[in-house]
C-alpha cells in the first residue's frame, strides 16, 4: 500500500471517510490502493496500472507518496506527463565515493544546448555521445585525460585517468534533480524531504 495525498474531499460514492473532525480543504486526504503482483515484477512497473485504476475511480491524487522503488527517472517524467501526478518519494542514493567528496553529478554543470558538461574545477568535457543501453537512451560524457591527469582534485573525482559521466536525457535528468530537492506543500504539514524518506 502507498499513501497518496489529494486536496479536497475524495470523490465517489463508494468511499466513506470516518474522521473525528471534519475534512478541511487544506488537510491532506489519504487514499490507499493495493496492487498485488508476482514477486519478480518491480515496483517501477506497476505505477501506471495503479494510476489507471485510481483515475477510473476518479481518485487520482495530486501528489503520490511512494517509496524509492517507484521513484525512477522514467516514472518521474511519465507520471507528470501522462496523468499530472507529482511523484514524491526518496530517490535511490548514489553509493559512489564522489557523493562524499563533492564530485558527484550534482556538482557538475550540464549545458544541454552546447552538449557539454563543466566539472567543479571548471574543465569542459571533451566528448558527448548519445548511446542506447539495455533499451534506454543515455548520454556518455568524458573529460580529457590531459585535463584530469593534472587536476589537483583528481583523487576526489575519479580513480582513473579521466572522469566519465552517464546522463539520462534532459527531461529525465531535470525531473531527477527536482525530485531530490526538499519540497514544501501548503496542504501538508512541514517539509517533505524525498532524499530523507520523510
Amino acid at each position: 500500500m502507498r499513501a497518496m495525498g489529494r486536496r479536497g474531499p475524495p470523490s465517489g460514492s463508494a468511499i466513506k471517510c470516518i474522521s473525528p473532525r471534519p475534512a478541511s480543504d487544506l488537510a491532506p486526504q489519504l487514499i490507499t490502493h493495493v496492487e498485488t503482483t508476482p514477486a519478480p515484477r518491480s515496483s517501477e512497473g506497476v505505477l501506471a496500472a495503479i494510476h489507471a485504476d485510481l483515475a477510473e475511480k476518479e481518485l487520482l491524487p495530486d501528489h503520490h507518496l511512494v517509496d524509492s522503488g517507484y521513484v525512477t527517472v522514467a516514472n518521474l517524467v511519465k507520471t507528470q506527463f501522462d496523468s499530472g501526478v507529482d511523484l514524491v518519494g526518496p530517490t535511490l542514493k548514489t553509493h559512489w565515493y564522489q557523493a562524499e567528496t563533492g564530485y558527484d553529478l550534482t556538482h557538475f554543470s550540464i549545458d544541454w544546448d552546447a552538449e557539454r558538461v563543466i566539472c567543479p574545477q571548471g574543465r569542459v568535457s571533451s566528448s558527448w555521445t548519445p548511446v542506447q543501453d539495455a533499451g534506454k537512451s543515455l548520454i556518455k560524457v568524458k573529460f580529457s585525460q590531459s585535463d584530469c591527469k593534472v587536476c589537483p582534485a583528481r583523487a576526489c573525482c575519479t580513480g582513473t585517468t579521466r572522469r566519465s559521466l552517464t546522463l539520462h536525457p534532459k527531461e529525465q535528468m531535470q525531473a531527477l534533480f527536482a525530485a531530490r530537492k526538499p519540497r514544501k506543500y501548503r496542504s501538508f504539514q512541514g517539509d517533505v524531504s524525498p532524499s530523507s524518506g520523510h
